[in-house]
């Protein structure tokens, strides 16, 4: 039996922790970005992606500082779903660098990560 897949909703935290966070962090062109609309953003669409160059050391330059500082903010309102000691700060936080890198990422993507790395307010390790 395969899992459901992710679906972008205002019932989960992930999603939600994802677009305020990104909102906070002024990342919709100071557009008024709907809820629904946002889940399917790519991040070459946030302002943090460079526009004028496709250099990806630059690229990942910048996705790395968007990782750090979103990845901050969600770690003060979740805990590690899996055992702390195997999930690393360097693993947790290198994968968001390689998703913020990819142009066609979405924030829906980024949820689903961080509702697999993060147990949000109210979830229980199982």
């Amino acid at each position: 039996m395969t899992e459901p897949s992710f679906t972008w909703t205002k019932d989960n935290a992930a999603c939600v922790a994802t677009d305020k966070i990104l909102a906070a962090l002024l990342q919709f062109n100071g557009d008024a970005t709907s809820f629904d609309a946002a889940g399917r953003l790519p991040m070459r669409q946030l302002t943090y992606f460079p526009k004028v160059t496709p250099d990806a050391e630059i690229i990942r330059a910048h996705a790395s500082q968007m990782a750090w500082q979103f990845c901050d903010r969600l770690l003060k309102i979740t805990r590690v779903r899996e055992d702390p000691v195997t999930t690393t700060l360097g693993k947790f936080i290198g994968s968001f660098v390689e998703l913020f890198s990819n142009s066609d990422v979405t924030l829906k993507d980024i949820a689903e990560a961080a509702d697999g790395f993060l147990l949000f307010p109210g979830e229980k390790r199982s």
